[in-house]
């Protein structure tokens, strides 16, 4: 019975793994989403990987070459076989992505307005303005120090809102 398992990826092999799996015709699914960013001053958009670091593949009775191939560092195991996803989770993955096969993330709801005032405990009693959401559970806050403003990426969590 074929199922879903789970291959973490070497460093930067991303491409090479699926290149690799579909010359193998090996199934396998890397959910990616995009996002917009400012570099250089132009606006880009980056695919990021939903599971940086694992791709999704189908374990077959041919499973043991998935693990000699060019990309993939190692297959998640339980005991000596390859560990089970279930068929509902990925699912439920897909069914999040657009027309364009990206996966649409869910907006994000912040605890603080932009242009809120907010403070940091490790900035004593400076007083920032809330600037956004940014990745990795990180937020930007605008702090006044030592004569200029800076942008500081801290987590939301320990921020506090200023009356």
């Amino acid at each position: 019975m074929d199922y879903w398992g789970l291959a973490t990826l070497q460093p930067f092999g991303a491409s090479m793994a699926i290149e690799n799996l579909l010359r193998q015709e090996h199934q396998h699914y890397y959910p990616r989403f995009l996002e917009q960013k400012i570099k250089r001053g132009k606006k880009i958009t980056d695919e990021i990987a939903l599971f940086p670091g694992y791709i999704f593949v189908m374990i077959t009775d041919r499973w043991m070459s998935i693990k000699h191939t060019k990309g993939i560092a190692s297959i998640v195991m339980c005991g000596s076989l390859p560990s089970r996803m279930r068929e509902a989770e990925i699912d439920r993955i897909k069914a999040t992505e657009a027309e364009n096969g990206f996966v649409v993330l869910p907006e994000r709801k912040g605890l603080f307005s932009i242009g809120q005032k907010v403070r940091h405990a490790s900035f004593g009693e400076s007083i920032g303005i809330y600037q956004g959401d940014s990745k990795a559970d990180r937020t930007r806050v605008l702090f006044s120090m030592f004569g200029r403003s800076a942008s500081v990426f801290v987590r939301e969590r320990d921020l506090e809102a200023v009356a």
